[in-house]
């Protein structure tokens, strides 16, 4: 069964502002998350700068981590 990528109609997730993308994504790492894709950072428009990057579970859960340009290592 394919899951539904966090774009698609009717996915749903929850979305959570860090200070420290890295850190975050290297704890969620050791508790068995997986990263989706790469850290992006949005080039243009009103969020310019902020970064921001999906994780997922066996269970196919999706947490959106974002970090606002600025922040702790996020500048």
């Amino acid at each position: 069964m394919m899951r539904p990528r966090p774009c698609d109609v009717g996915s749903a997730h929850f979305a959570f502002e860090v200070d420290d993308m890295e850190a975050v994504v290297e704890r969620s790492g050791a508790n068995g998350w997986k990263l989706l894709g790469t850290i992006e950072t949005w080039p243009e428009g009103p969020m310019t700068g902020t970064r921001l990057a999906y994780i997922t579970n066996d269970d196919g859960t999706i947490l959106e981590f974002y970090q606002l340009p600025g922040s702790r290592t996020g500048s």
